[in-house]
């Protein structure tokens, strides 16, 4: 064989591999087009059947908190004033670390920490006592609503 030929068939040969790599890619990508629409499908649908919950801010008495504010919860939560709170609000209402929030499905578990002031509906709260949804909640100068998020409030959560 000539030299010719052989620089033809590399040549096909570096297009094959270009041609094959390229594919390997698009079926990649679409495969992980996929799996991701799948995802957000299962989410949705766990948005619309099991509600997430969430406190929502009724009055303050600092004014750099905004009434009506979400604060979604998931798992455990810190609330507070400090920096490494998961809920964190910039207000002098509240301690440093002021209360940690465990979620389990339809109930929040509270626990004060040390010390902290916090009422449910109006009684003391002691470590471990629930708040349900609908019940308001008073956390130093702030007082707070559980909600059930659902529709689009729970997708926008979800989403994040």
């Amino acid at each position: 064989m000539n030299a010719s030929l052989y620089e033809l068939l590399a040549l096909a040969m570096r297009y094959w591999f270009a041609a094959l790599l390229a594919l390997i890619v698009f079926l990649l990508t679409q495969s992980f087009v996929r799996e991701w629409r799948i995802e957000k499908a299962v989410q949705r649908r766990i948005a619309d059947t099991a509600a997430t919950l969430g406190l929502r801010v009724l009055s303050s008495e600092d004014r750099r908190v905004q009434r009506g504010l979400l604060l979604p919860l998931d798992g455990d939560s810190l609330l507070g004033s400090g920096g490494g709170c998961d809920l964190r609000l910039r207000t002098r209402a509240l301690r440093r670390r002021h209360l940690v929030l465990r979620v389990e499905k339809d109930r929040v578990y509270l626990y004060p920490e040390g010390g902290a002031l916090v009422t449910a509906d109006g009684q003391r709260v002691r470590r471990g006592d629930t708040l349900l949804p609908g019940q308001n909640m008073q956390a130093g100068g702030l007082v707070f609503r559980l909600e059930r998020l659902q529709g689009e409030e729970a997708e926008a959560w979800l989403d994040d």
